[in-house]
């Protein structure tokens, strides 16, 4: 009775690899498609299509932002660098 119920436990571990490992495969699997989506240049065409001109105009926005913030914040920078050199060479 002991050894069918371990072997009971086997089973179904099996089945939990076999399961895992497919699962794993159609990762794999959609990975390399976006993958090659992606080198192809169509993921602009995807954003519009796929995910529909909404969703595509909202990301288009975030990004213009972040680089809007990015630019920002090294202009500041300069802006506060040169500040210091002056002021320094002033007091100097």
């Amino acid at each position: 009775m002991k050894h069918l119920s371990h072997l009971h436990v086997q089973t179904q571990q099996i089945c939990l690899l076999r399961r895992l490992l497919r699962d794993l495969h159609k990762v794999e699997a959609n990975l390399e498609f976006w993958q090659n989506r992606l080198h192809q240049g169509s993921h602009l065409r995807f954003m519009l299509f796929g995910q529909g001109p909404i969703s595509f105009a909202q990301d288009v926005v975030s990004t213009l932002e972040r680089k809007h913030k990015q630019r920002m914040t090294s202009a500041t920078d300069k802006i506060e660098r040169r500040v210091r050199i002056a002021s320094y060479c002033f007091w100097a």
